[in-house]
């Protein structure tokens, strides 16, 4: 059962990274935004994503296990998994709120339509 809980926790890093990579209105920028900020505020409060204790028994490997293999040279040196989780979200939100900054200035679908 615990695999429901791993597919829900893919389900959702997925579809804020698509929302902070492809989201164009300024309506899905505050939602997009406003769900990082919880999530952020959320993992700070609870030391780790509240999804994390759920994922699984101890011989298979979470989310952020996987994370943290994936994206850091040594991934156990020292980075829990709460730290990891906040800063991959913090890093989200810092990218989002660029893309907000740039798209204001420079509003892409006007530059590409003909």
């Amino acid at each position: 059962m615990e695999w429901v809980v791993t597919v829900f926790h893919v389900f959702l890093t997925a579809a804020l990274t698509i929302g902070v990579l492809f989201s164009n209105t300024k309506t899905q920028h505050i939602a997009i935004l406003i769900a990082l900020l919880i999530i952020l505020f959320g993992i700070r409060y609870n030391k780790g994503c509240f999804l994390t204790p759920y994922e699984g028994s101890p011989e298979t490997p979470t989310l952020s296990d996987l994370g943290k293999a994936f994206y850091l040279q040594d991934p156990h040196h020292g980075v829990s998994d709460a730290a990891f989780e906040e800063i991959l979200v913090a890093n989200l939100t810092f990218l989002h709120i660029v893309r907000i900054a740039v798209s204001s200035v420079l509003p892409i679908n006007d530059v590409f339509q003909s």
